[in-house]
């Protein structure tokens, strides 16, 4: 939405201005503050989030989530991946989740199991784990 000018959806004529705020946001019993992206029209005023946008703000929401429940956000998760040459695919495969697990925890789509991220974490601090690991996948696979 960035850079374009989008038309008001609400009355047709108005156009969308980007806005940041910051938004109280109730997830999973718990409660905490995320950057919130929104439009408002320049014309009648309303209120947008569009769907980019809404992607944008359910990825902020789950890493906040995360990081309050001590789990790895989603960038650090990509961060892992990457750093031992997986595709999201293949880290699929190796971590025995279904397909597209780890696009979607990267996205911030979905949240990881605590499982999930324990063995993140010990694959990182002790790169001889995640040959074991590979070892095992070939094994089962």
């Amino acid at each position: 939405m960035e850079n374009q000018l989008v038309t008001c959806p609400m009355c047709e004529e108005g156009q969308l201005l980007v806005q940041v705020g910051l938004e109280q946001v109730n997830y999973q019993s718990k409660q905490f503050t995320v950057t919130y992206d929104f439009a408002i029209c320049s014309l009648c005023g309303s209120e947008i989030v569009t769907p980019s946008q809404a992607a944008v703000n359910q990825a902020r929401i789950l890493d906040e989530y995360r990081k309050q429940n001590g789990l790895l956000t989603s960038q650090e998760i990509q961060q892992i991946r990457e750093q031992f040459h997986l595709t999201p695919a293949q880290a699929d495969d190796l971590f025995g989740r279904e397909v597209n697990a780890f696009s979607q925890y990267e996205t911030g789509e979905a949240i990881q199991s605590f499982t999930l991220d324990k063995l993140l974490r010990l694959v990182n601090q002790m790169p001889a784990t995640f040959q074991q690991l590979q070892r095992l996948a070939e094994v089962n696979g």
